[in-house]
């Protein structure tokens, strides 16, 4: 996941995509593909604009990208310190307009916020149990390295 800016990506007016991520201090990353908009307030601004940010969002900056596949993959993320009413989440998340939605509260750190949002339901790696192709055929199935062993 990186951080980046309007400029990483192409519009039909850059400046109204400038405006609107400077007019509502929104922060930028990409990850795979995905453009995730990250709006951070406090629990009260976040329920009484998140409607507002959402329209902007269609308005200034999906429908002004030129890549559709990219505006298809926007990802808004609405952040805030304090907590926010299980309702307006729900309300928020649901909503279907422009694009997904996702609601956080009680965060002190948006980098560790977005990554752990990217990252959530994906499996840890496991590390491997033996490092070569032998070793393992040797340990499940014996009988074909008897065969094989010589």
């Amino acid at each position: 996941m990186i951080n980046i800016t309007c400029d990483d990506l192409v519009f039909d007016d850059v400046i109204s995509a400038k405006d609107f991520v400077n007019e509502h201090s929104i922060k930028l990353f990409m990850d795979d593909g995905d453009i995730i908009l990250c709006y951070e307030s406090t629990a009260n601004n976040i329920e009484n604009h998140w409607e507002k940010v959402s329209t902007k969002t269609a308005l200034y900056f999906q429908s002004n990208l030129i890549d559709e596949v990219i505006a298809r993959n926007l990802i808004l993320v609405y952040l805030s310190k304090d907590e926010i009413n299980i309702g307006v989440k729900k309300t928020i998340q649901l909503d279907t307009y422009c694009c997904r939605k996702i609601v956080r509260s009680g965060i002190n750190n948006l980098d560790d916020s977005i990554k752990e949002l990217m990252l959530f339901n994906t499996e840890q790696l496991s590390k491997p149990e033996v490092v070569s192709l032998r070793e393992l055929i040797k340990i499940k199935h014996p009988e074909v390295f008897e065969l094989i062993k010589n």
